[in-house]
């Protein structure tokens, strides 16, 4: 799917390997951050995401077209999707934020 990064320290940390506003995230979180981008970018329709429970691909509660996946135990990064079929399966992607787990 094609994606797009809402903020441009995403899009530092993606082109550059690190941000200075990111500086949180370790090594190994940094790695798992372009794992997730690649598995975004490979995907043919959003079930793909479901097919690895690794992943802990989820829908936001409440939040719309908001979804989230893991990208370590303490980090998930949250995208919205604005989806082109009626089926719900494939769409953009808008990466919003990395966040805190359950925060």
């Amino acid at each position: 799917m094609e994606f797009e990064f809402s903020t441009s320290e995403l899009t530092e940390l993606y082109t550059k390997g690190k941000c200075r506003k990111l500086k949180f995230l370790n090594t190994k979180a940094v790695d798992n951050f372009f794992d997730c981008i690649q598995n975004i970018e490979a995907a043919e329709s959003i079930q793909d995401w479901w097919k690895r429970p690794a992943m802990h691909f989820e829908k936001l509660q409440g939040s719309g077209d908001q979804f989230s996946m893991r990208i370590d135990c303490k980090h998930r990064l949250k995208f919205k999707i604005d989806f082109e079929d009626k089926e719900r399966t494939r769409g953009f992607v808008s990466i919003l934020e990395i966040s805190k787990h359950y925060k």
